[in-house]
């Protein structure tokens, strides 16, 4: 099936904190309804350590990724389910400020949904999240082939 005739597209998305440094990941994985790899991307930046704001920023990252793509109708995965809640019942507090932003891009596209999964539908993020730790600062995208850990 060709990616661009596929309805809905799901991107898992992840963060994760450096054990050591004082550094974070978020990341996003697009594959396509028979789980073909569309593109992913990967951020590192230094000086953030909140799991959840990683978490929340992931999701933000994902909505950025299929914008990249050029595709209308998304479902964005994650096993956090405490921003996915944050997003669906638009809440204000720590994270308060990415959440509205992820509200408002959300409306950019035809179709847009959030929803919880576990960490076992989540892996292929969760071992990017991890893998960019490795990597240089910044946003790390791969849209034509996946690193060999995502195919």
């Amino acid at each position: 099936m060709d990616p661009a005739t596929c309805r809905s597209w799901k991107i898992c998305v992840d963060g994760a904190v450096s054990r050591g440094a004082m550094e974070g990941t978020y990341n996003a994985v697009c594959r396509d309804s028979t789980e073909k790899y569309l593109g992913s991307s990967a951020i590192k930046c230094q000086g953030v350590t909140d799991p959840t704001s990683l978490e929340a920023l992931s999701f933000r990252e994902a909505l950025s990724l299929a914008l990249d793509l050029s595709h209308e109708d998304i479902q964005i995965a994650s096993d956090c389910q405490g921003v996915i809640k944050d997003i669906h019942e638009n809440m204000s507090g720590l994270h308060s400020s990415i959440i509205k932003e992820i509200s408002l891009t959300s409306h950019q596209f035809s179709r847009c949904s959030f929803i919880y999964e576990g960490r076992k539908t989540n892996l292929k993020a969760h071992s990017l999240a991890k893998l960019t730790l490795g990597l240089s600062e910044g946003r790390h995208l791969g849209l034509l082939q996946p690193r060999t850990h995502l195919t």
